[in-house]
């Protein structure tokens, strides 16, 4: 049996739902089966937090706006939030994807820097979603478990966050880094697979992209044996 990895959708005006077709293919292709989630009463083996062109409401991290806000989307966030708390008290694994990873962060009592390019004015543009292929190095801490996952201490990846992480929270550790010392992956350094990475691995199938999603698949098929 395959991994179940639940993917929240975004909520349409009209009552449909969308999901990230990149994620699921991954997902696929990694050996796992996305499942989209619209509800926090469903049994996971993994939580695949996405992201997208919406942003963590401050004041889910103890602050007001004071630079660029893009609408929240609100019912999509708390139903992540709810599936993250669940997955804390089930030990079930988590990859954090952009603003997925952003979520994680807040979760654990951490802050986001709300805009990159006002608050933290001369460092590289971050929001490049449009380009195709790497647009900038990430260089990880040597004893990371992404490090060791990846086999890598640097290689380039994707960019279309203009927030980033500016506390990680409790528990957790900032380990890759841009150029500009912004925080691009952060984790749990316990023994369950928590990590978020601020790059889209779904849609780069490069060698570090395709070991990540190879290895949040075997950790969920791991925790489903341990449930089984």
């Amino acid at each position: 049996m395959s991994a179940v990895i639940g993917i929240v959708p975004d909520f349409e005006s009209g009552g449909g739902v969308s999901a990230e077709p990149d994620a699921i293919a991954a997902l696929e292709d990694a050996g796992g089966e996305a499942r989209i989630v619209e509800a926090a009463a469903v049994a996971l083996d993994g939580l695949l937090l996405c992201g997208g062109p919406f942003d963590v409401p401050p004041s889910w991290y103890g602050q007001q706006a004071i630079a660029r806000i893009d609408a929240p989307r609100e019912r999509r966030s708390r139903l992540e939030r709810e599936l993250l708390q669940v997955a804390e008290r089930e030990q079930i694994p988590v990859l954090g994807v952009c603003g997925g990873a952003q979520l994680m962060a807040v979760e654990r009592g951490g802050t986001l820097i709300q805009d990159l390019a006002t608050l933290r004015p001369g460092g590289l543009e971050h929001e490049r979603g449009s380009e195709p292929g790497t647009v900038h190095p990430v260089s990880l801490a040597p004893d990371s478990r992404l490090a060791r996952i990846t086999g890598a201490r640097e290689f380039g990846v994707n960019s279309s966050h203009h927030q980033g992480i500016d506390r990680p929270g409790r528990g957790v550790r900032a380990v890759g880094w841009a150029p500009d010392g912004v925080i691009e992956a952060i984790e749990d350094p316990g023994p369950r697979f928590w990590i978020g990475v601020q790059w889209h691995p779904e849609r780069l199938g490069d060698a570090p992209s395709r070991a990540l999603l190879r290895a949040f698949v075997a950790a969920a098929r791991r925790r489903r044996d341990e449930r089984d």
